[in-house]
């Protein structure tokens, strides 16, 4: 009777194991097109109304890993209008929109909370649909995956339940 018992704990440990290699299953909450629409709007200039002279990439850089005044952020510093310019030096840092920090900040939070977030820098002229399409490229470059549900302004996930933050490939 010894044999049955080990095989069951075998077995059991077996698929636990498996379970766990699968890692989360994540649910899928923006589209391809939201995700797109919004990686566009994040790196060109006059993507946001806030923003006609620039783009999110300016600041955030086009890796959005933000800004800590290092050698080699893209775009550099002193390609940027001396009003950006001046802003990021006075500041110091600009906050990052991917990884391990950002997750930090943001894991617990909504998606609705990212999505106001984007709307209060993206100035009150901004059209809803493109804070909707940023917040949808945060997420996806967090490792959020895309399918067949739209993000809208009304959803209220938590991000680290849709995106595990780690950087998705591109």
């Amino acid at each position: 009777m010894a044999f049955p018992r080990n095989l069951f704990a075998v077995v059991t440990a077996s698929g636990f194991t498996v379970l766990l290699a699968q890692g989360p299953n994540l649910t899928s909450v923006v589209t391809p097109a939201q995700a797109e629409a919004g990686r566009k709007a994040f790196q060109d200039k006059g993507g946001t109304s806030a923003t006609k002279d620039a783009a999110c990439a300016y600041c955030h850089t086009v890796a959005l890993m933000g800004r800590t005044g290092a050698p080699g952020e893209l775009p550099e510093l002193g390609s940027l209008e001396p009003a950006l310019q001046r802003t990021i030096q006075n500041d110091g840092s600009i906050p990052p929109l991917a990884g391990p920090k950002f997750m930090t900040v943001w894991g617990a939070r909504t998606t609705h909370d990212l999505i106001d977030r984007i709307k209060l820098a993206a100035g009150p002229d901004e059209p809803e649909e493109t804070s909707v399409n940023l917040a949808a490229y945060i997420l996806q470059v967090n490792g959020a995956k895309s399918g067949t549900q739209p993000l809208t302004a009304a959803s209220a996930i938590e991000i680290r339940s849709v995106a595990p933050g780690t950087a998705a490939q591109r």
